[in-house]
């Protein structure tokens, strides 16, 4: 957690972030997150290729960087399966 909050620009590559309690989101090049202060996050490389990034940590002096815990193989599998679910869906149009 970052007592500032905290911005991702992936610079390379696709990969998860998510926020605690949300969906998890795909995130590709030329992709910016934008991290609350304080928010409970993850984010990391998508099973197929690498995800590289710039993290830009703000008002460290509110409270540095921590980290908690490392994303458990379930809690990334149910990621993973959510965004392919999110991408497969293919919503029906309506009839004109």
């Amino acid at each position: 957690m970052l007592g500032g909050g905290q911005t991702l620009l992936v610079t390379y590559g696709k990969g998860f972030y998510q926020g605690k309690g949300q969906p998890a989101q795909i995130k590709s090049k030329g992709d910016v997150a934008k991290i609350p202060p304080n928010a409970e996050h993850w984010h990391g490389a998508s099973p197929d290729i690498g995800l590289t990034h710039i993290a830009i940590s703000l008002n460290l002096q509110k409270r540095g960087v921590g980290c908690l815990k490392e994303v458990t193989p379930d809690e990334y599998e149910v990621a993973k399966r959510t965004i392919e679910n999110t991408i497969n869906h293919k919503p029906e149009l309506p009839v004109i």
